[in-house]
């Protein structure tokens, strides 16, 4: 479920209040920021692989 953002959201949200019970604005942000914190990452893994690639 985690592969794709929007679809993580979208059910890791209501997943997290409905059956775990958990606080709503919780459930958001971690979902937010797990969706944010690796981009980053995979934008240098990105500009890295295409610069191998050239050479």
């Amino acid at each position: 479920m985690s592969a794709v953002p929007l679809i993580e959201q979208r059910g890791a949200i209501p997943l997290g209040i409905n059956i775990y019970n958990l606080d709503p604005m919780a459930v958001f942000l971690v979902s937010f920021l797990g969706s944010i914190i690796p981009a980053p990452f995979i934008l240098l893994l990105f500009n890295h692989i295409q610069l191998d690639e050239k050479i």
